[in-house]
């Protein structure tokens, strides 16, 4: 679960899945549900891209 402010309700459920589609990749996917608001939405997103990238950007150079 995900809390952003605490006592602001029901917490926001995270699952992120690894799914090895062959020997060189692997795909994530991110499911954040339970999102209170729209602006809270478009916050998560923005983080979630980020981290992903950074997460890409990473393999990419640790595979060099």
């Amino acid at each position: 679960t995900w809390v952003v402010t605490p006592g602001d309700g029901k917490p926001e459920l995270v699952t992120v899945c690894f799914d090895s589609l062959d020997d060189a990749i692997t795909e994530v996917v991110v499911t954040h549900e339970r999102i209170a608001c729209p602006r809270l939405h478009d916050s998560h997103q923005a983080g979630w891209d980020g981290c992903l990238d950074g997460l890409a950007s990473y393999v990419e150079e640790a595979a060099v």
